[in-house]
């Protein structure tokens, strides 16, 4: 344990260095899309995944 506090000081030192260099620039644009009922209720499950697929009507 002793050993490992010098490290986790080095470790933290280094990582909390400044670089005032960016790698990248750009804008990230998203689609945002709200899922809903044609009903009231509850939905118990939604199988579903960010970025999968679905067609419309389908059922699961």
């Amino acid at each position: 344990m002793k050993n490992a506090i010098p490290f986790l000081i080095l470790v933290a030192t280094v990582a909390c260095q400044v670089d005032s260099t960016s790698d990248a620039y750009g804008n990230f644009e998203a689609t945002e899309v709200i899922v809903s009922a044609e009903a009231t209720g509850r939905l118990i499950d939604f199988f579903a995944e960010e970025g999968s697929g679905v067609k419309k009507g389908l059922k699961l």
